[in-house]
């Protein structure tokens, strides 16, 4: 069994730069149906720029292989400003949740009560 599967991006996509959400779903899309591999390298030589749109879809593919194939995705020889996108991206899904409480919701009626619970939290 095969564990790992490496993917030049440069040549794939034939192009240094790296602007669309299809290009990454298109990346992806392979990924979902083979199963013989758990590690992905993804080598970033010779592409310069991805766009926010590029790296959003990028990180949303990503996330969804991991959960639903446990598919690590390893980034290889990618520029500084590459990897600082992915990075800016990935911080923004990250803190959606971040400030996010569940809790349950309470119908309290007699001021006395909300006072209560309000001091409790």
């Amino acid at each position: 069994m095969k564990t790992e599967h490496s993917i030049d991006l440069y040549k794939y996509f034939k192009c240094t730069t790296l602007d669309s959400r299809d290009e990454a779903t298109n990346l992806f899309a392979p990924f979902f149906t083979d199963c013989c591999f758990t590690v992905a390298h993804l080598d970033f030589n010779n592409i310069e720029f991805i766009s926010r749109s590029f790296a959003d879809q990028f990180i949303k593919e990503q996330k969804s292989l991991e959960n639903i194939r446990s598919l690590r995705i390893e980034i290889v020889n990618a520029e500084n400003a590459i990897i600082e996108m992915l990075q800016a991206v990935r911080q923004t899904y990250d803190t959606h949740r971040k400030g996010v409480i569940d809790f349950a919701i309470y119908t309290l009626s007699e001021p006395e009560k909300i006072e209560k619970y309000l001091l409790a939290i």
